[in-house]
């Protein structure tokens, strides 16, 4: 079984604001105050928020005491007055108005993020990401090699995380997660499956990459903590090297049973063939080294 992220893994990790709904507002100091506050985070939703502002050549305001919380937003100070952006599991209480809003944004698959600034709800941001080009055909690829099983993990919206699913074909889905909800889930598909892979690049995957029997971080644009926490990082801002790993990896440890068994079978041999005064020492030394030159050979088909 392979877990997968959603956001920067299946997707491109470079989402577009494509709704900006005011409530008690105008678009641009809901923009304004969410970028301001997001321009200190380098997660791909707030670099999303930060770019519309800029484009829309909105001014950013002084923050300060930004606190970022895994799975669900951020904390600050802008302009001096406490400000809160994150998704709904952020807020202790929610407005019917905005919890209609956000019903609404779900229906079309958005990433939806709330702000919060000086006691006054400024309104909702609603966020669209784009499929990678190889996501499908390196999910087709792993399926040829005989994986069973695929798992989207995520801390996204059921409906955004069900959007993405369908048109990727991965029938499983796990949405609204915490970080350490992941790594419980990593947990569970590790008992049921015994080997179970876990793909992601950002710091809200790093537990469950360090849980996974596997973890494969995207190093291209993988969060260091991700890079750190996994066993493979594939060099690249691409799932593309996936199933190459995946294949490289079973090919090297067929050529290492196969060097191990052909050693150890040469030695019980050559131990037999000592024992019993069968052959001298010239011949028994050349078919040890010999043996020796056909292991490297056979790693060296590695290289192929």
């Amino acid at each position: 079984a392979i877990a997968l992220d959603k956001t920067g893994t299946l997707t491109e990790g470079k989402p577009q604001v494509v709704d900006i709904i005011p409530i008690n507002s105008q678009p641009d100091e809901l923009l304004a105050v969410a970028a301001s506050l997001e321009q200190t985070s380098n997660h791909p939703l707030a670099t999303a928020v930060v770019q519309i502002a800029l484009k829309n050549n909105i001014k950013l305001l002084a923050t300060t005491d930004t606190t970022i919380i895994p799975g669900y937003g951020m904390k600050g100070l802008v302009n001096g007055f406490i400000t809160e952006i994150g998704n709904a599991k952020l807020f202790a209480k929610i407005p019917e108005i905005i919890e209609e809003k956000i019903k609404q944004l779900q229906a079309n698959g958005r990433t939806i993020m709330l702000v919060r600034h000086d006691n006054k709800w400024l309104g909702l941001l609603g966020l669209s990401d784009t499929i990678r080009p190889e996501t499908v055909g390196v999910l087709q690829k792993l399926k040829e090699y005989g994986i069973e099983k695929f798992i989207m993990l995520t801390g996204d919206n059921e409906a955004a995380a069900n959007d993405i699913a369908k048109k990727i074909g991965i029938n499983e889905i796990q949405a609204n997660l915490l970080p350490e909800a992941k790594t419980l889930r990593i947990k569970a598909l590790a008992n049921q499956y015994k080997f179970v892979g876990m793909v992601g690049d950002g710091i809200n995957d790093a537990a469950a990459l360090a849980q996974a029997t596997v973890g494969i971080a995207i190093g291209g644009a993988g969060n260091d903590i991700a890079l750190e926490a996994a066993d493979v990082v594939l060099m690249s801002n691409s799932l593309k090297p996936l199933p190459f790993a995946i294949h490289l990896s079973r090919f090297a440890y067929r050529i290492i049973k196969q060097n191990l068994y052909f050693s150890l079978s040469i030695v019980i041999i050559l131990v037999v063939f000592a024992l019993f005064g069968m052959g001298n020492i010239d011949i028994i030394v050349a078919i040890h080294e010999g043996a020796t030159l056909l292991v490297i050979f056979n790693g060296l088909r590695l290289l192929s």
